[in-house]
């Protein structure tokens, strides 16, 4: 009964006009993967740009949860096709030096945090973003609140450089895989923040939308979010 009531007095989607940010931010509760999501897709991934799932058996080992937002693109828009991953994401990366970083399973170039790689031709395009680093022996990811700071600004210069003025999504990045070890409405916060501090002296883009998956409905409540920030 509790959690019939919350839905009905707390919003599903806010709205909030960044000052002199330039920047419509819209906050909600949705598929991040839906048809109806008409804006660029940014997407965590750890520093090695891994493209293979847990379970699959390939060169890249058993890396990427399938769950995860990560796993969740390689599946919904590559199919599973590690090898057209592959080689769309070497041509993004082309012009980055990465480390080489031997370990027990997974590709060995090793990018820095905030890295991103924009893949697709049409309208609009992938912005996959170097969040969470790796364990090199147990392939489990992990991220902190510098770290995801770092990985923000990032996203945030690409987003600027490559969108073109148009929408960004993106999701509640540092919630799943990555261990950033903040709660569900914090890492709102922290996204936020990070939004209005790169917009300092310039625009990212138009308009941007975080995008909550319906399982922190409890944790997060809009209507406060949009009280701090208005």
């Amino acid at each position: 009964m509790l959690y019939v009531v919350y839905k009905v007095t707390e919003p599903l989607k806010i709205l909030i006009n960044l000052r002199g940010a330039g920047t419509e931010l819209n906050i909600y509760f949705g598929n991040i993967f839906s048809k109806n999501e008409k804006s660029h897709l940014a997407i965590p991934v750890n520093e090695f740009f891994d493209t293979q799932l847990a379970g699959a058996k390939g060169p890249s080992g058993d890396i990427v949860a399938p769950n995860s937002i990560h796993g969740q693109f390689i599946t919904k828009v590559y199919n599973s096709d590690s090898v057209k991953l592959d080689d769309d994401l070497n041509v993004a990366l082309s012009g980055i030096v990465p480390n080489d970083l031997p370990r027990y399973l997974g590709k060995t170039s090793q990018y820095p945090i905030g890295t991103t790689a924009v893949i697709g031709s049409g309208k609009y395009r992938y912005l996959l973003f170097v969040l969470s680093c790796t364990d090199p022996i147990t392939a489990k990811a992990k991220s902190d609140v510098p770290t995801m700071w770092n990985a923000l600004e990032g996203l945030w210069t690409s987003v600027r450089n490559y969108s073109n003025g148009l929408p960004v999504a993106l999701p509640l990045v540092g919630s799943g895989q990555s261990h950033v070890g903040l709660d569900s409405i914090n890492l709102l916060r922290l996204i936020v923040l990070s939004i209005i501090k790169s917009s300092e002296g310039q625009r990212i883009t138009s308009q941007i939308n975080i995008v909550l998956h319906e399982s922190v409905m409890r944790d997060v409540a809009l209507r406060k979010i949009k009280e701090e920030f208005n």
